[in-house]
């Protein structure tokens, strides 16, 4: 075959298939989910670091990398556009708690003040 063949079937192959380097990127989420496997997680919150956070804001990055995909082959624009900024959120998130030694300290503070702030806190149940 001549080049110019081989060329052109390259690219109608790479727009034709879902993503060119399947193999690739298969050995980065097995890897990632390596990364953040930890046995046993901290049963207590408090006990929780950085780290743990950062595992955590990985796993949702591999969950959310698969639900953008899913969404960009149904057409859901809309729904992988929002997918796409919550994967930002996330892995901004998990990167300041591998760099910020308190930053599981400051998440848990944050926390707290939100639910007292929206009066989820000790605020009586109401049923019905």
């Amino acid at each position: 075959m001549t080049p110019i063949v081989l060329v052109i079937a390259r690219m109608v192959l790479r727009g034709v298939l879902p993503y060119p380097d399947l193999l690739r990127r298969a050995r980065v989420r097995s890897r990632a989910r390596e990364l953040a496997t930890r046995i046993p997680w901290p049963q207590d919150e408090t006990t929780a670091t950085g780290l743990d956070f950062a595992q955590l804001a990985l796993l949702r990055l591999l969950w959310l990398q698969r639900e953008t995909r899913r969404a960009v082959r149904t057409r859901q624009r809309e729904a992988a556009a929002l997918l796409a900024r919550t994967s930002m959120e996330t892995c901004i998130l998990g990167l300041w708690c591998l760099h910020n030694p308190t930053a599981a300290s400051k998440l848990r503070t944050s926390e707290f003040n939100d639910l007292v702030r929206n009066r989820t806190v000790g605020a009586p149940v109401r049923h019905g």
